[in-house]
């Protein structure tokens, strides 16, 4: 007897098996379908927009350099925001997505292994879900019909189209599993399998450990309340523990850079108003998303009226989903059991999806939501700014109650057709053609990156030095220049990161002829030389070897100027190449200044106040940072103009680590000599430092400027003694 049951459960166990691999088989095609033409191009063709995929594909190319070369760090690079550099740490990088993909990337290339990232996060979407509701209802079509949902919905699809990590929710459906199997059944494997999930899942985005950490908290809130006996015993709490220890020691390690960085500074955590943009419109869960191939057309005008962008506020929920839902709790009111806990967990997420602020057709409703209790005491959510995402979780959870609206159709469903075909089948099948309908995309937005001949061209070049690009800014077009960066390898002048820290982006506004090309105006500053004569000579200090314009990315008076900016500081030279999208001027100096001033760290940026004087206003330290070209040390004479903003202060002026001058600053401000400052060649640094306490610009001038200041500078000038 013993053998006959091995025997039957070993059948059943390969049965499983093989329905399992034909699952998975079927979300391949659908996914491959949803993504058409993809297929026939996978090995040069991206699938989604430009933009966020081009950044992507530049980290993937950084992960697979750095991997490779041990002087170089990941989370530290200088390649981007070049020479200052920036940390990826406290950006959406998706450790787990590039350690995955690297043997993809190196056998095949990184545009193959990103576009089966893409897929995989359908695949594992669906086949998660089909698990995860199979274990809930015991019923194989609706269960692969709740993973068709949570894979391909419109919100999950745009994301996957622009933002990977944000689309890599694959595997949160395989720890909800295990975390319901290990409260239900009280098994440690159950926990072991969960905090291998969790971490996987957030090692794919921050954003999914978030979303499980609420989750794991509405499942305690509902189960303490209707099910205390699971949630309050020994196994249970053990089990608990043993997957918050697992998780923790397996995220630790690539968690620890991104805390140790937002430590350092607060633009890790974006503005609060954020939050308020970002959210959920309420209309937008009924509108069919923008790039459906029959609605699309229809409902553009609709998403013009939502805040945020069109990926963020895509949330369509689909009404066969709705139908699906509304069916199953109407027909089983009086006993939900435990599908209750996911109308609470849909219910719950839908809220916190729509922010601080009810938005209707773009309108704001000023009346306060859940959002901003969570806002304000989960420290976390203060830096993901998009309430909207939260969506995700609420259609994971629709996901399951569609599968139990399912099951309950098909178990009144009975008898075959043309006697031959279960009409179960044909049910599920129609079902599933509606959800498809309402969710189509087709043809799957795909581009291809056409890469300029200079770049290649360059490529060939081993030599170490820095390119800029021009224009330097918005998003989607420094997204690209990163693309181009993954043939040529060389450094670039700015860049983009999710989480750029303040001190990377300063050198583009704060060092002369930069700050020209990065506005793409003349952007005269409180520093009284002559920079632009000097300007070759700067580029050259810094190893910039190329300007590239882009004359695509330039309208005509930007390209002027950018063009004049150029043959001025580059002697009315010629360029070295040129074709109808690019100029590139080569970087060759013929003056060197024998002084150059650029202002360091603790300056704001300069502006223009009521006298028509550029000022900055200065913090307690503020950094004037002096390159001499003078081959012995030599005497200098520094002047400047300083004011206070509401109080006397006293002003310590340190060139190069000494002390050199004290002197006290009123608030009507004058101008200052300080005779004798030594320089030595090269580097060096003069510090104007204030000892007294901050204060806002908003108390001197009363016009809501909360920025700490201590005083402001103007017209600062070093002259050489003797010369």
């Amino acid at each position: 007897m013993v053998c006959i049951a091995s025997k039957k459960r070993g059948v059943e166990q390969g049965m499983e098996f093989h329905t399992n691999l034909f699952v998975i088989f079927a979300y391949i095609a659908l996914a491959l379908i949803f993504t058409y033409p993809i297929i026939f191009r996978i090995s040069d063709w991206i699938i989604g927009f430009p933009g966020d995929t081009e950044s992507y594909i530049n980290v993937m190319w950084w992960f697979e350099k750095s991997f490779l070369n041990p002087n170089l760090s990941f989370y530290d690079t200088s390649y981007l925001y070049y020479p200052t550099g920036a940390t990826l740490a406290s950006s959406e990088i998706g450790i787990f997505l590039l350690i995955s993909s690297l043997p993809i990337q190196v056998l095949f290339g990184r545009i193959v292994a990103y576009d089966i990232i893409v897929l995989s996060s359908f695949i594992l979407s669906g086949f998660g879900t089909y698990l995860l509701v199979n274990y809930l209802t015991a019923d194989k079509r609706a269960s692969f019909i709740a993973g068709f949902i949570f894979a391909f919905f419109p919100q999950h699809f745009m994301h996957a189209l622009m933002e990977i990590t944000i689309a890599s929710v694959g595997w949160i459906p395989f720890f909800i599993l295990y975390f319901l199997k290990m409260m239900k059944e009280g098994k440690r494997k159950d926990a072991i399998l969960a905090a291998l999930f969790f971490a996987f899942a957030s090692l794919c985005s921050w954003f999914n450990l978030m979303y499980l950490l609420l989750f794991i908290g509405l499942y305690t809130i509902f189960g303490y309340f209707n099910n205390k006996e699971e949630i309050v015993n020994r196994k249970s709490v053990m089990n608990l523990l043993l997957l918050g220890t697992l998780s923790f020691l397996l995220i630790l390690p690539f968690a620890y850079p991104m805390l140790a960085e937002i430590t350092k500074g607060s633009y890790a955590y974006p503005p609060s108003f954020h939050s308020i943009f970002y959210s959920a419109d309420l209309v937008g869960f009924l509108v069919p998303s923008i790039i459906h191939p029959l609605f699309g057309r229809y409902v553009k005008p609709i998403y013009e009226n939502f805040s945020g962008n069109i990926i963020e506020n895509t949330t369509y929920i689909g009404y066969a989903v709705i139908s699906l839902v509304a069916y199953y709790i109407l027909k089983n009111k009086k006993k939900l059991g435990e599908s209750g806990f996911w109308i609470f967990s849909s219910l719950s997420f839908f809220i916190l999806s729509l922010g601080p602020f009810l938005h209707v057709m773009g309108h704001l409703v000023v009346f306060p939501f859940p959002y901003i209790i969570a806002y304000l005491l989960i420290l976390p959510l203060r830096a993901t700014r998009t309430p909207s995402r939260m969506a995700i979780m609420m259609m994971l959870s629709l996901a399951v109650l569609a599968g139990y609206g399912v099951k309950a159709i098909l178990v009144s469903t009975k008898g075959r057709a043309f006697n031959r075909i279960d009409k179960k089948d044909i049910v599920a099948l129609l079902i599933l053609f509606l959800i498809f309908f309402e969710f189509a995309v087709f043809p799957c937005p795909v581009f291809k990156v056409d890469v300029p001949a200079f770049y290649r061209g360059i490529a060939v070049d081993k030599e170490d030095y820095a390119i800029m690009e021009v224009p330097l800014d918005p998003v989607w077009i420094v997204s690209e220049y990163m693309y181009y960066q993954t043939i040529h390898e060389k450094r670039l002048v700015g860049g983009y990161l999710s989480r750029t820290p303040d001190y990377a982006s300063a050198f583009l506004g704060d060092t002369p002829v930069i700050s020209d090309f990065w506005n793409l105006h003349a952007s005269s500053d409180i520093l009284n030389q002559d920079y632009l004569k000097g300007g070759a000579w700067l580029l050259n200090y810094y190893n910039i070897r190329y300007v590239i314009l882009h004359k695509d990315n330039l309208n005509g008076s930007e390209f002027e100027y950018a063009n004049n900016l150029a043959k001025n500081i580059f002697d009315n030279a010629s360029p070295i190449y040129e074709d109808n999208r690019l100029v590139v001027y080569r970087v060759n100096s013929t003056y060197t200044p024998p002084l150059y001033m650029i202002c360091g760290d603790g300056f704001y940026p300069a502006e223009t106040w009521s006298d028509n004087f550029r000022w900055r206003w200065a913090k307690e330290d503020a950094r004037l940072e002096v390159i001499s070209n003078n081959e012995k040390n030599v005497s200098v004479d520094l002047k400047f103009f300083a004011a206070s903003p509401t109080k006397q202060r006293t002003l310590e002026v340190i060139a190069n680590n000494i002390s050199v001058y004290n002197i006290t600053v009123m608030e009507e401000g004058r101008e200052f000599i300080i005779s004798g400052i030594m320089l030595r060649k090269g580097n060096n640094t003069i510090e104007f430092n204030t000892s007294e306490s901050l204060e806002t610009i908003d108390s001197a001038l009363h016009n809501g400027d909360m920025r700490m200041v201590s005083i402001g500078l103007r017209n600062v000038s070093l002259e050489l003694r003797g010369g």
